[in-house]
């Protein structure tokens, strides 16, 4: 069991024991799926649960998560902001 499925079982209603409405935000959008799974394994190294989410026709038309919304990575409100700083670009150091 990934982190996005930990995730999505993990929020629950105290009283209930039922499933309660996901918070859930867009972290960030990529163009490609490689790049939204290599971004997705950064958060779950970093130990912030997160989970895909597109629109491909359930992997059968790629090409339509590309013109549509892309490949989303979601995570839980309260890590957004975590989220963001373990995806933030770092300059390129290159050493000569």
């Amino acid at each position: 069991m990934d982190h996005g499925e930990k995730l999505a079982r993990s929020i629950r209603h105290e009283e209930s024991g039922r499933p309660a409405p996901a918070n859930l935000v867009v972290a960030r959008r990529f163009r490609s799926e490689l790049e939204a799974r290599v971004a997705k394994t950064a958060l779950d190294a970093a130990g912030v649960p997160a989970m895909l989410r597109s629109d491909s026709v359930g992997g059968m038309r790629p090409h339509l998560a590309v013109t549509e919304a892309g490949f989303q990575l979601l995570v839980r409100e309260e890590d957004a902001a975590d989220a963001a700083e373990i995806l933030r670009p770092r300059p390129t150091i290159v050493e000569e």
